[in-house]
């Protein structure tokens, strides 16, 4: 992290990065990392009492080294003063960079560290949404990032204004922390923001999660990359339920009951696909994320090493917790009839619950 006003070897702006697809997700967090890690040191100078407001944040503002090193640029409006002091800053509306600013300057015409936050989230959902704040292709509500922002994620709708390519980059845990935080920063109420110092822990915290999805991902790389047909993002067991053969019968079933305990995908006797895919051979066959994993004794070995599960763990949004209800048992007790199997008629008789099996237990409805 380095702030400055000038540079003496060559950088390019984060705007411009934006743009490029082979700018990816972890070097993109890295970036908002260092950019928070330089309003962090501007907000808070450690042990002086004093801070500076930058007030213009925004991706152009914004250079990157080789390294993805963040470097904050532009200190034109910025202001110096005590920690706890609010800073009167009066310019034209033209000047005003649209977008980036703060909405409640002009009820307050204050600049605070609060408005470098707001800014900080406008450039961290550019960097989730590979575009800039202002984009002039468009004559309605898309035109503004952050006005596109807050309608969809009050409608839950935000899968709409994301890079789809870059989101298949990111592991669920850090685009839930990112996101989350990145929303907080765009608060209206200016208390509710976070500090740069909540900001940087949690982006650590995002990263961190990321690079342990990014492992896991990595571990498919040793697999074979044959993709079935739209299997890019499954998990998918080529399978039959023909008996005739009964080593296959049993391959099938064993690592049916695996997968289905893994809420899995299966698809039954597709033999002119795996002939395309040159896997004509005895069921079963595992693909996973377009890797062949192979066929039933290699499934199970994995399985045996406790590689299987971390495999398909994120794909499947498997927990690594027991489940709170059923604590991992993955059946509960039937609700119709008490755990009992019978149920008993308004005349006296008797009949068998057809909801649960003989032991009065259901699959667990959070696990299945």
């Amino acid at each position: 992290m380095w702030v400055g006003n000038s540079l003496s070897f060559v950088l390019t702006r984060l705007d411009v990065l934006l743009l490029d697809p082979k700018f990816t997700w972890i070097q993109r967090l890295k970036a908002c990392l260092g950019i928070a890690c330089g309003l962090e040191h501007l907000h808070d100078h450690k042990g002086t009492h004093q801070s500076v407001v930058h007030g213009h944040i925004r991706s152009a503002n914004i250079l990157l080294d080789r390294n993805w090193n963040a470097y904050i640029t532009d200190f034109g409006l910025s202001r110096y003063g005590k920690d706890n002091e609010d800073h009167r800053l009066l310019f034209f509306d033209e000047e005003i960079p649209l977008g980036y600013f703060d909405p409640i300057y002009k009820d307050t015409v204050l600049l605070t560290k609060e408005s470098d936050v707001y800014s900080l989230g406008v450039v961290l959902f550019e960097a989730l949404c590979s575009r800039p704040c202002i984009d002039n292709s468009y004559e309605d509500a898309r035109r503004s990032l952050p006005i596109l922002i807050k309608k969809n994620y009050l409608e839950h709708k935000l899968d709409s204004v994301l890079d789809d390519n870059l989101r298949k980059q990111i592991g669920q845990n850090c685009f839930d922390t990112f996101v989350e935080l990145a929303y907080q920063c765009l608060e209206s109420n200016k208390s509710r923001r976070p500090t740069t110092n909540l900001v940087v822990s949690t982006l650590k915290t995002a990263l961190e999660y990321q690079e342990v999805f990014e492992a896991k991902a990595n571990r498919l790389l040793d697999f074979e990359e044959i993709c079935p047909p739209g299997g890019s993002d499954l998990v998918i067991l080529y399978t039959t339920s023909i008996k005739g053969i009964r080593k296959t019968s049993k391959d099938c079933s064993r690592v049916h009951s695996l997968l289905k305990s893994l809420k899995g995908c299966m698809y039954s006797d597709f033999r002119d696909e795996l002939q395309k895919l040159g896997k004509l051979t005895a069921l079963p066959r595992l693909f996973i994320k377009g890797r062949y994993i192979g066929g039933a004794n290699d499934i199970f070995l994995l399985h045996e090493q406790g590689k299987f599960q971390p495999l398909v763990r994120d794909i499947l949004n498997i927990s690594e917790e027991p489940c709170k209800r059923c604590s991992g048992a993955r059946s509960v007790v039937c609700r119709k009839c008490n755990g009992s199997n019978i149920l008993k008629s308004v005349e006296g008789g008797r009949t068998m619950c057809t909801e649960c099996n003989k032991n009065g237990l259901i699959k667990c409805p959070i696990c299945f």
